[in-house]
């Protein structure tokens, strides 16, 4: 698997960032417990992901906030990797991991409970708003008109205050 992740963690006002080994991550709830791990004493903990130039992922999950809010750039092409995997059932229900194809240009269905995943954005777009990053800005991030996805990642960042952490990184 050939990914990049970095934890951005806000604590008074000031981002810092570091990479986040997510190998031996086998569900969003160990994703979770890694992130809060790491983050510590932060007031705000973002995970980004950037998966080879096919996706990129965003986690938020705030000390003290039971749920974790997730948005994934193309929910079609990380279903067909791991990290991906782990991170979409929360937000596709009932998505059968093992029917999927690697034709982007097509959505794929599950028959049995006829769930479609497109190669487009799932999640929750708002998860950086109160951040500075409105869910269309998010949006105008992906696609086949958007930048790379290592650009989109930089300009996720640069949008929240975080771009010179994640850089310090990169």
């Amino acid at each position: 698997m050939s990914y990049f992740a970095t934890l951005l963690a806000r604590r008074a006002g000031s981002w810092s960032a570091d990479d986040v080994d997510l190998d031996d991550v086998e569900s969003l709830d160990d994703l979770i417990e890694a992130v809060l791990e790491a983050a510590d004493d932060a007031d705000n903990a973002v995970l980004l992901v950037e998966h080879e130039a096919e996706w990129f992922g965003v986690v938020r999950c705030d000390p003290g906030v039971d749920d974790p809010r997730v948005y994934v750039s193309d929910a079609q092409a990380a279903l067909r990797h791991a990290l991906g995997e782990v991170l979409l059932p929360e937000l596709v229900e009932d998505v059968d991991l093992d029917d999927t194809t690697a034709d982007e240009e097509e959505a794929e269905i599950d028959d049995e409970d006829a769930v479609i995943v497109t190669a487009a954005p799932a999640g929750d777009g708002a998860l950086l708003a109160d951040l500075g990053l409105t869910p269309e800005s998010l949006d105008s991030l992906v696609g086949k008109s958007g930048p790379a996805t290592s650009e989109a990642v930089a300009a996720v960042a640069r949008e929240i205050g975080a771009g010179e952490a994640l850089e310090s990184v990169r």
